[in-house]
């Protein structure tokens, strides 16, 4: 297990919390009021930590090539650092930190949230059928495996960009706890798998 997977379980077990404390003032309140909001933001927060792990952990493997620790692929070659990081040290491997601050800084800008987003990242550092490899690992094809993601994430837009409301009726879509734990289990596996393909 990696480093960056380690703290994605952290993150992970952080929504599962949020959950567990929905269910437990849910359980002391009428119908009257809501806090379903609790279980919105759990969601986005477990999207969130995939996210977050996939930024760490194609940094950390790009840094590992860098190092000569990993075997260089295709994708290596093709991502583009500033020449800045190189200017005033006589020695390139003085260039490291800036160079690791310039992958923050480009991969800041982007979100590894969809399949096709994520596989592009994990190009970086594997030439593996990213997809493939993950329902292998689940025990599904690889197209329910991605289908299942992105309506994870569209569902994850709704709550960021839409207020998670139903333009039909201008009413809040439902959520449940168990729809937010399905979630978190469902990308808990999906990071275990990548974890194990890319092998920091």
């Amino acid at each position: 297990m990696s480093r960056q997977f380690a703290a994605y379980m952290e993150n992970s077990q952080r929504v599962r919390s949020l959950v567990g404390f929905h269910d437990s003032v849910r359980g002391g309140l009428t119908s009257a009021v809501d806090i379903s909001d609790i279980l919105r933001a759990g969601h986005v927060l477990a999207v969130s930590a995939l996210d977050s792990y996939i930024h760490e952990l194609v940094r950390a493997a790009l840094m590992e090539i860098y190092d000569g620790r990993r075997a260089e692929v295709p994708g290596y070659s093709r991502f583009r650092v500033n020449l800045g990081n190189f200017v005033g040290h006589g020695d390139i491997s003085a260039a490291r930190s800036n160079i690791e601050g310039d992958i923050r800084e480009q991969h800041g800008y982007l979100a590894f949230q969809h399949p096709n987003k994520i596989a592009d990242a994990i190009r970086c550092v594997s030439d593996v059928k990213l997809w493939e490899e993950v329902g292998i690992r689940l025990g599904l094809p690889a197209g329910p495996v991605k289908e299942r993601l992105v309506l994870i994430v569209e569902r994850r837009n709704k709550i960021a960009h839409e207020a998670d409301v139903d333009p039909t009726y201008g009413t809040l879509w439902p959520v449940h706890s168990t729809d937010v734990i399905g979630v978190i289990d469902f990308l808990d596996r999906v990071a275990s798998a990548i974890d194990e393909i890319v092998g920091l």
